[in-house]
């Protein structure tokens, strides 16, 4: 009934071959493809601590655990961590039992302020364990030019390039993350 399927990402477009479609009737087009390829991160000046940040929502779905566990015994006085998003305080709380980190909380956010939000963040963290297609957070990042940690999940790979706009790390993996956190910090 149809001549080609769009793909917002390759891991949609290999979805859909599992579940038999034919690969010559898909073709990835990826959303906001340019400001992907022609993300250039700003010139900081050096500073004290490296801020992390993670936007979207704060679950189980989008890694939270694996971002907040990832900086336990990580060298506090070197580094902020920022969450915007709804959250659980419930949830929160349980993960944050299990942590001793410096992290803040900074709750939900209007779009419109999203570029004031990030304009202090150095390093951005999408630890999704699920397999966000073409995650708007990615280029909600770039267009602030601001590097990203992601996991190798989903669309990530699509848009980030591993050692030039950002790092990938293996799916749900907590020591991966680690390492990638200690790395931009050594590196500072």
């Amino acid at each position: 009934y149809f001549d080609k399927v769009i793909c917002v990402s390759n891991d949609v477009k290999n979805t859909l071959i599992r579940y038999g479609v034919k690969s010559d009737k898909l073709l990835v087009q990826h959303i906001g493809s340019t400001i992907a390829k022609n993300q250039t991160t700003r010139v900081k000046e050096t500073k004290e601590k490296i801020v992390f940040a993670n936007i979207g929502g704060v679950n189980h779905y989008k890694g939270s655990e694996i971002l907040l566990k990832s900086f336990n015994n990580v060298d506090k006085s070197k580094y902020e961590l920022k969450v915007f998003g709804w959250y659980d305080e419930k949830y929160v709380n349980k993960i944050m039992n299990e942590c001793d980190i410096n992290v803040e909380f900074k709750g939900a956010y209007k779009q419109s302020d999203l570029m004031e939000l990030l304009k202090d963040v150095d390093i951005m963290i999408l630890p999704s364990i699920c397999k966000d297609t073409a995650p708007q957070t990615i280029f909600e990042s770039f267009s602030c030019g601001i590097p990203i940690i992601a996991s190798n999940a989903g669309g990530f790979p699509d848009f980030i390039e591993n050692g030039v706009n950002g790092l990938l790390f293996e799916q749900a993996n907590i020591k991966e993350l680690k390492k990638c956190i200690n790395l931009i910090l050594k590196d500072n």
